[in-house]
């Protein structure tokens, strides 16, 4: 049975943004944000994958943008 989408759920979604390629072209660095309900603010970190492939890395964590 399908349900409609929540405003749960809808909080629940991470935004990616800012896509920025280092000086050698060799990863890409990009913001991940997710709203935080409970603190009533948006959580932001950086993240680096490489441009051939990889998992992505998380290089900024903590409270502040």
């Amino acid at each position: 049975m399908k349900r409609s989408i929540s405003p749960t759920d809808f909080f629940g979604i991470k935004k990616v943004s800012d896509p920025q390629v280092s000086s050698d072209g060799s990863r890409i660095a990009f913001v991940v944000s997710q709203p935080d309900l409970k603190a009533n603010r948006e959580q932001s970190a950086v993240y680096l994958i490489p441009v051939r492939g990889g998992a992505p890395r998380q290089i900024t964590h903590g409270d502040k943008r």
